[in-house]
């Protein structure tokens, strides 16, 4: 991705928390607990508008766990 794809990125994702202020708060609280740990379990729940939600769940890794530490490093958090 260039340097302009980036820029994008972060302009919407800013967007984004602008019209949804929760949303950030909740990540910031997940990382902030070190929730994402080895043995933490995951579950997310989609609902599109008007039809069946969609379900996942899953348990993070020592490996996963490494690799969100190594992204919050790379981000500077």
């Amino acid at each position: 991705m260039d340097l302009s794809g980036l820029l994008h990125v972060r302009e919407t994702w800013s967007r984004f928390c602008g019209a949804h202020p929760q949303f950030p708060l909740f990540l910031q609280a997940v990382r902030s607990s070190n929730a994402l740990s080895e043995g933490t379990v995951v579950e997310i729940t989609v609902t599109p508008a008007g039809e069946q939600p969609i379900h996942s769940k899953t348990r993070i890794s020592a490996e996963d766990a490494e690799g969100f530490r190594s992204i919050a490093q790379l981000i500077g958090r």
